[in-house]
């Protein structure tokens, strides 16, 4: 093994702040990413069920109308 003691591992001859801090930040994103998304659809998913009451509600309307 290229260290002797979890301290050296920990700073890895100074780049260990660079390392850690890439790794967290790639961490980070692969979990906060997968929410954004989930978010995102249902979003998009109420978006489209509301448009979609509209035009029922319109067509609806129309037929009352004839």
């Amino acid at each position: 093994m290229q260290f002797e003691t979890l301290s050296e591992f920990l700073q890895m001859d100074g780049h260990g702040l660079y390392v850690w801090l890439a790794y967290g930040v790639t961490l980070g994103f692969l979990l906060i990413y997968p929410l954004v998304l989930r978010t995102r659809k249902s979003k998009i998913v109420a978006q489209i069920q509301w448009a979609k009451a509209a035009d029922n509600y319109a067509r609806d309307a129309a037929e009352e109308l004839d």
